[in-house]
């Protein structure tokens, strides 16, 4: 709904006459929870109650970068920075490299209207209608790359916030749509948020902790890239896992895009246009090694440091 351009005295805008939506149990979408196991939002909501007092609005400015979809496997881009990538002694971190970027930017092209959407919310005039409800207005670009004002509308429900995205046209192709929604826990420690299309559920995801210490898992159960599965894992130690499994066309099994770095920043990548999707290894001096058997990486979980294979580039 279109906030008046009337100032306040403490410079706020002036809240519509009619309230916007308040975000309500009855808006959480129960039924893709089973689609990811980081969280139960059953589990999560134990102590909640709509319509508590005592809270505050979500700070947007302040939220972790897992909430605000700041989702980058940046540390594993910075590993060759010092390094002369064209001797060929590094050719295995360069496969790991080119592997956690490729997760980025297919990440990156399916949520970046929605991240952006989250960063100019940061500047947007926030009106309580309710002791714990509050909502604000912005003009932005969405993931069909269409004009829309973007409605953010809270409630606090004692444990954390429920937040929904909704999306407006002029020409009404969208009146107040949900476009994503999720919950954050008051102390940031996890959360889930649902991205929707033409009705349905699109990609869900939730997460645990943060970047440096957490791990956040996508699916997508509908749409161009139905049952595809993001994981992206950071450990205290300084370890890191991204990975990507690329669903294809029936008989085919999902192409794997991965690379993991662990805490001595040795590691490994796997990559389909390389080699065959076979995994190139490095040690700790980021130097080709050779790849032992055993260890895998999984996707929500990472045990030992390397996994089956042999090349070394």
């Amino acid at each position: 709904m279109t906030l008046t351009l009337a100032l306040l005295a403490l410079g706020c805008t002036q809240p519509d006459a009619t309230p916007p939506h308040t975000p309500g149990f009855e808006d959480i979408n129960f039924a893709v929870d089973g689609f990811v196991d980081i969280i139960n939002r059953v589990d999560v909501l134990d102590a909640a109650q709509e319509e508590t007092l005592g809270g505050a609005p979500l700070d947007l400015s302040t939220a972790t970068d897992i909430f605000s979809l700041n989702i980058t496997s940046d540390e594993i881009q910075a590993l060759d920075d010092p390094l002369d990538t064209t001797d060929d002694v590094y050719s295995s971190l360069v496969v790991g490299v080119a592997a956690a970027g490729a997760v980025d930017l297919a990440l990156a092209m399916r949520i970046g209207a929605m991240t952006n959407t989250l960063q100019t919310m940061q500047t947007a005039a926030i009106n309580e209608y309710q002791a714990w409800q509050w909502s604000g207005s912005k003009s932005v670009t969405n993931d069909q790359g269409v004009t829309v004002t973007a409605q953010l509308n809270m409630a606090w429900v004692g444990t954390g916030w429920l937040v929904e995205v909704l999306q407006t046209t002029q020409d009404g192709q969208y009146d107040h749509t949900v476009w994503f929604n999720g919950y954050y826990q008051a102390d940031g420690g996890l959360g889930w948020w649902d991205f929707y299309l033409n009705g349905g559920v699109e990609m869900t995801m939730e997460w645990l902790g943060d970047r440096g210490d957490g791990q956040v898992e996508m699916y997508w159960p509908t749409g161009d890239s139905e049952d595809d599965r993001m994981w992206y894992e950071w450990g205290a130690d300084g370890s890191l896992l991204v990975k990507w499994s690329d669903s294809q066309p029936p008989p085919n099994a999902a192409e794997i895009t991965m690379a993991q770095v662990d805490a001595d920043q040795s590691g490994q990548g796997t990559l389909p246009s390389y080699n065959d999707s076979q995994t190139a290894c490095w040690d700790a001096n980021l130097e080709n090694a050779t790849c032992s058997t055993g260890s895998t990486t999984t996707g929500s979980t990472t045990t030992g440091s390397t996994t089956t294979g042999s090349t070394t580039p």
